[in-house]
């Protein structure tokens, strides 16, 4: 089976994914309690700041 390379319009469709925000859901609360309170809005908001750089 050949290996699967990402298309040139890759970028495009990861750009315009939608964002999933922290709301006191599970990922906001498993982190916070590994990491105290505040590290998952911390983590969500470092993870959409790399993806943004990555699309650039």
């Amino acid at each position: 089976m050949p290996k699967r390379t990402p298309g040139k319009n890759s970028r495009k469709r990861t750009r315009s994914a939608p964002v999933k925000t922290t709301g006191g859901g599970e990922f906001t609360e498993n982190i916070d309690a590994a990491g105290g309170e505040g590290t998952g809005e911390f983590a969500c908001q470092a993870i959409q700041i790399y993806c943004k750089s990555a699309t650039d």
